[in-house]
């Protein structure tokens, strides 16, 4: 640092104490005093002019600095003779006037100042006049510490204080109910842009119910008329805002939604009421008195029945039901609000969803929630439950489906000695004499026979089942296949998940989600044909088809491993009843193909007109007279002639009918003669065992077919207008007389007809049936097997016997079936029926709907 010369010495001692000029970065100009906070000044010594000439007497002045924003960038100054035409920072010091003209001598200090912080100062600066005449260029430096004194400042720096949170608005939603409780939304604004939090105090009536931090408060924590307020208060860690409050009433909840059953499920057109009726009372949350109103609607128009009630039974009379969609809706009030609740209903639909296919069984389930089975008599699966399923599945010895509640319905000989425990499952497979659900936890629950530890499945969750034999697997979320039971196949490691999983005898296959491909494990046997236009498959045996992306069914080759089939499209899978597939096709028609020894190859959709049972197979005439049997036959005896029949009768593997012109039509097996029925106009007829007998215009008898035990052979010169064949005999039916003549096999007394009058006669097995003219029933003969024929009890318009079972149709339309044991074929269905068939132990009747209904070996439900 160079000396300070004398004469400037002298001058500044002269002067008043605060006029000492400080230096900023090397400028020598006289330093203000400012106050100005934005500058910001690192304490030091300030340099005072050099300038010797200077003799000026500074008088304050009242100069007003501009606020200057600049940034000094700390620099290295070089001497300059340069003029300063700087602009100082603000400041609020008031410069004296001066009038010195001192010219300031350039400086050549190398201080180099650090960008320093001023406090704000009071001294007054004296106003000078010298002019800079710097012209050095400053460079950017680093500046080095110096060891200027800043004289003595009063600036006090203060940092800006922290302000609070506020609530710029807060709302209550939705009005609140006893049920539904109340969230306040408040949304927060910070000066400062601190996160802020909210604590909220809820009252009821005045009386804390809840503070914290919860924006909500519960269902139940006020009543109907109460006022709810909360108080929300703001805080930003530091400080908490001004709290803000909001309030509400509460209003009255609505009766609860009223859960509405119609039934019946499967209510017939003309026969069932339809009845609208509540599975639990009605009921409000704010105790109010509730009522209802009931109103129906058919095919989305509103209806108004002829003959109703109030609930709990809002009655839709039989003859008002129509086919159709019928919706029952219940209003419940409580003077305030109103809530609703409906069910419904498709009456009549023909409509097929699902299919199975087991050992002898065909089992299907309408659009309705109607489950029907047919096919063999064995273990009594036809005898479907009266209540709507959602889906199904059958084994060889058991059924079983889900119902509206998700619980486990089962039927067959063995569903009482196997029941299904409680649900609710979300999905349900049959296997031999077991069966195996889903919980909605994902866990399996099995019940049946445990011989072959069929029902020892795995722990843990799963998303899909398949059931065959004796065995299962279940499919895991990751794609993973278990299998468990007697010749359970291999399962497959995880990999693709799957929507559908089948198991046949010795592997399993699923199909990934979302793919045309097919996973499997284990080994699959022999199938071939091609069927086309299926949607879908179900069934499952030894053979695996697939039901590919073109809408025709492949079947692997004879020998096929699984690795066969891993590129073929497919969009549906299936596995196969022995050599049986059945199906859906494109425009939902139940279809199949294969040998169906005790199946069924298509339901009916038309209305029937006339029943016609054969041992194994429900068949009927619709409008047009036209024949159609449910099942396939060994020997034809399903395809009837493609000729419009008036009426038509049938025996175990045959039938005949008569055409418009009377003519004799016969189709089926072939036994000697059963085809060669005589010429002539026909009035009646009626087909056995073998052997069939019509009546001839003259009322003449002439019968055709096996003659055994001469039952093709009647009296001579017999007149008749009614005949019946069975087994082995034949009796005959004179109207005018109401006389009965009876010939061929004695044996079991089926020819020992009492005496007259009748009005109508059938015959079965070795059994034969009369109605006499009061309606009472006769019987005589035995049942196969032993015991003596006995007639039900009633009064008949027919009564017909088979096997081991007699029905008779009674002239109130009901009909009452009895055996001399417990056979399937005496449960037959309530309703009002126009026309009755029997034959073995498969019944078939037509209702006044014209619905076709079968049981026994067919089945209970209809068709």
């Amino acid at each position: 640092m160079r000396p300070v010369p004398f004469l400037v010495a002298w001058l500044l001692a002269a002067c008043t104490p605060d006029v000492a000029d400080k230096v900023d970065d090397t400028d020598t100009e006289a330093v203000e005093s400012d106050t100005d906070p934005a500058e910001t000044d690192v304490d030091d010594t300030d340099r005072v002019d050099t300038d010797r000439r200077e003799t000026d007497t500074d008088v304050p002045d009242t100069d007003t600095d501009v606020p200057d924003t600049d940034t000094d960038v700390p620099d290295t100054d070089l001497p300059d003779t340069d003029t300063d035409t700087d602009t100082d920072l603000p400041d609020t010091d008031t410069d004296l006037p001066d009038t010195d003209t001192d010219t300031d001598l350039a400086d050549t200090d190398t201080d180099t100042d650090v960008t320093d912080t001023d406090l704000p100062d009071t001294d007054t600066d004296l106003a000078d006049t010298d002019t800079d005449t710097d012209t050095d260029t400053d460079l950017p430096d680093t500046d080095l510490p110096d060891t200027d004194t800043d004289l003595p400042d009063t600036d006090t720096d203060t940092d800006p204080p922290n302000r609070p949170p506020e609530i710029t608005g807060l709302t209550l939603t939705p009005r609140p109910t006893v049920t539904t409780g109340v969230t306040a939304t408040a949304t927060t604004a910070d000066p400062d842009g601190d996160p802020v939090t909210v604590a909220y105090a809820w009252t009821v009536d005045g009386t804390l119910a809840q503070t914290g931090p919860d924006a909500v408060l519960p269902p139940g924590a006020a009543t109907r008329g109460q006022i709810v307020a909360v108080v929300a208060t703001p805080s930003d860690g530091q400080h908490t805002g001004t709290p803000a409050s909001a309030s509400t009433i509460v209003v009255n909840s609505p009766p609860d939604a009223p859960d509405v059953l119609l039934l019946p499920r499967a209510a017939r057109p003309g026969l069932d009421d339809l009845v609208c009726t509540l599975r639990t009372g009605l009921a409000d949350a704010d105790g109010d008195v509730v009522t209802s109103t009931v109103s129906w609607t058919l095919d989305g128009l509103p209806w108004t029945a002829t003959a109703t009630t109030t609930l709990p039974g809002d009655t839709v009379a039989a003859a008002d039901v129509v086919p159709g969609t019928w919706i029952c809706t219940v209003t419940a009030a409580d003077a305030i609000d109103v809530s609703r609740g409906s069910d419904t209903q498709v009456v009549g639909s023909q409509e097929i969803v699902d299919v199975v296919v087991t050992t002898g069984l065909t089992c299907v389930l309408r659009a309705d929630g109607t489950p029907n089975c047919f096919g063999s008599g064995l273990n009594d699966l036809q005898d479907v439950p009266e209540v709507p399923l959602h889906s199904l599945d059958a084994g060889s010895t058991l059924a079983c489906g889900l119902d509206d509640d998700d619980e486990a319905v089962c039927w067959g000989r063995f569903a009482t000695t196997y029941p299904p425990p409680a649900g609710p499952f979300t999905e349900l497979v049959v296997g031999s004499l077991f069966a195996c659900a889903l919980r909605t936890s994902g866990e399996i629950a099995c019940w049946g026979a445990n011989n072959h530890h069929q029902l020892d499945a795995p722990l843990g969750t799963y998303i899909h089942l398949a059931a065959y034999n004796e065995a299962g697997c279940a499919e895991s979320a990751n794609g993973a296949v278990t299998c468990w039971g007697q010749n359970a196949p291999p399962g497959m490691a995880a990999g693709p998940v799957m929507d559908h999983l089948v198991i046949g005898n010795i592997w399993v296959c699923g199909h990934p989600t979302g793919t045309s491909s097919i996973r499997c494990g284990g080994f699959t046997s022999s199938l071939s044909g091609v069927w086309s236009n299926y949607r879908r498959l179900l069934g499952r045996a030894n053979e695996l088809c697939i039901h590919q992306a073109n809408g025709t069914l492949a079947c692997l080759p004879s020998a096929s491993t699984p690795g066969g089939i891993a590129t073929m499209p497919a969009t549906e899978l299936a596995s196969k009843s022995g050599s049986v597939a059945a199906g859906l096709d494109a425009a939902g028609a139940l279809v199949a193909s294969g040998l169906f020894s005790y199946g069924a190859t298509q339901a009916p959709t038309e209305r029937a007109t006339v029943p016609v049972a054969l041992p194994l197979n429900p068949c009927w005439l619709d409008d047009d007279g036209f024949g159609t049997c449910v099942g396939f036959g060994l020997y034809g005896e399903e395809t009837f002639p493609p000729v419009p029949l008036w009426t038509v009768d049938t025996g175990t593997y045959w039938g005949c009918g008569l055409d418009a012109v009377g003519a004799i039509r016969c189709w089926g097996h072939g036994l000697p003669g059963a085809h060669t029925p005589p010429g002539g106009v026909y009035t009646a007829l009626s087909v056995g065992d073998d052997a069939a007998c019509a009546v001839a215009d003259d009322r003449s008898v002439h019968c055709w077919g096996n003659d055994v035990a001469g039952e093709t052979t009647p009296p001579a010169n017999l007149v008749a207008d009614t005949v019946a064949v069975g087994f082995d005999h034949a009796c005959a039916l004179d109207d005018a007389t109401q006389a009965l003549t009876c010939w061929g096999n004695s044996t079991a007394g089926a020819t020992a007809a009492p005496s007259g009058p009748f009005v109508d006669v059938r015959a079965g097995k070795n059994m034969t049936c009369g109605v006499r003219p009061d309606g009472a029933g006769v019987c005589w003969g035995t049942f196969f097997g032993g015991g003596s024929a006995v007639a039900p009890a009633g009064t008949f318009d027919v009564l017909i016997p088979g096997r081991l079972s007699i029905c008779g149709l009674e002239r109130s339309g009901a009909i009452t079936c009895i055996s001399n044991l417990d056979r399937a074929s005496t449960h037959a269905p309530p309703g009002t029926f126009t026309g009755l068939d029997l034959e073995d132990d498969n019944v078939c009747a037509v209702d006044t709907a014209q619905r076709l209904w079968c049981w026994g070996t067919t089945g209970r439900r209809p068709l």
